[in-house]
Order: structure tokens, then C-alpha cells, then sequence
């Protein structure tokens, strides 16, 4: 699910009014200059990180490069989720489920509805167990 997550951010990103810097580089440096700095997501003042590190989850993720960055931390991932509009990034989970258990026809549904569960199973132990760094 990360790679859904930091594909709709980039998108958003990319879709701001106020961000006229289009290009990956831009986009994340706009996320980390001014998305991070709105005063409603002070509850995630502790969540420290760099347009350059955005930028490399984002070409891991998305796009298969292989560098060193890991998975975001819980902390990012809901502070993402909730600029998405999300209530957390378990929800983000959910609604990506619900959204592709509409879309598939119902003999892939089965198929899809193991590997959703799944997916859902590790946001939550995610969310649940993994420390926030």
C-alpha cells in the first residue's frame, strides 16, 4: 500500500495551486516546506524528514529504483494518509481495499479479497507495532 499512498501524494502535489515546481524534486521540496509546516499537522511535529528522502521512498516505491531508503515510518505514513484526506493510514488502507473490491469483477474478487485482507492485516500490525521513528 505504500506505493498507492506516495502515488496519491505526488499527484496531489503535483495538483496544488500554490506548488509551481511540477517535477518530483519540486513536488517534495513543496511537501517538505509547506505541508509539513501546517499547524494541523503539529501532532506530527516528531516526523522528520526531507524532500530528498521523499523523493527516494518515492522512486523505491513507485518506481522500482533500487536505493537504500526503507519504508516510511507509521508517523509519516498517517501524516500522509491525512493530507490525502484519510483519517489515518489504516483508513487510506481500508478505502483501497473497498475501492478495489468494487472494481474487480466478482470471480477475481475471491482471489483479490485474500491479498486485500492480507494488505490490511499489515497496515494494522504496522500501525500497531512498528515503532515511529
Amino acid at each position: 500500500m505504500t506505493k498507492e499512498l506516495l502515488e496519491q501524494l505526488y499527484s496531489k502535489l503535483k495538483n496544488e495551486t500554490e506548488n509551481d515546481r511540477k517535477n518530483k524534486t519540486g513536488c517534495f521540496d513543496f511537501f517538505e516546506e509547506k505541508v509539513l509546516s501546517e499547524q494541523r499537522y503539529n501532532k506530527y511535529k516528531n516526523v522528520s524528514v526531507t524532500s530528498k528522502t521523499m523523493k527516494n521512498y518515492y522512486e523505491k516505491h513507485v518506481e522500482g529504483r533500487n536505493n537504500k531508503s526503507n519504508e516510511p515510518c507509521s508517523d509519516l505514513k498517517n501524516l500522509i494518509a491525512e493530507y490525502l484526506g484519510y483519517k489515518s493510514y489504516l483508513d487510506f488502507c481500508y478505502q483501497m481495499e473497498q475501492k478495489s473490491r468494487t472494481n474487480t469483477p466478482l470471480i477475481e474478487n475471491s482471489k483479490k479479497k485474500i491479498i486485500n485482507m492480507a494488505f490490511c492485516f499489515y497496515c494494522f500490525f504496522d500501525y500497531l507495532f512498528l515503532p515511529s521513528l
